[in-house]
């Protein structure tokens, strides 16, 4: 559980956490999720290589591009999927519902 708060302490994190949460059963490649984050590409992809090292994320080949995907064997995958979905989806609900 450790290593869930060392990897989710930065604001890129919790915007990748966010987004892979709200949709499990995609990846995304490096360009894609930048623009959808509104993110640098630099600065998102050594966030990427940081959860793929720390096992989170999996990262697969296609023709030139490498798309990024939740690893669902990861051993605490219920788990952090449990706390985004408490903690980060609600407030990205709330926030909308703001603005």
């Amino acid at each position: 559980m450790l290593e869930f708060f060392r990897l989710s302490n930065s604001r890129i994190r919790k915007k990748v956490f966010t987004h892979l949460f709200t949709y499990p059963q995609r990846a995304f490649y490096l360009h894609e999720l930048a623009s959808l984050l509104k993110e640098d590409p630099a600065n998102l992809s050594k966030e990427l290589l940081k959860l793929k090292k720390g096992g989170i994320l999996i990262a697969r080949r296609r023709g030139r591009l490498k798309y990024y995907s939740l690893n669902k064997e990861y051993p605490l995958y219920r788990e952090l999927k449990s706390i985004i979905t408490k903690t980060l989806l609600k407030r990205k609900k709330i926030s909308y519902a703001e603005g």
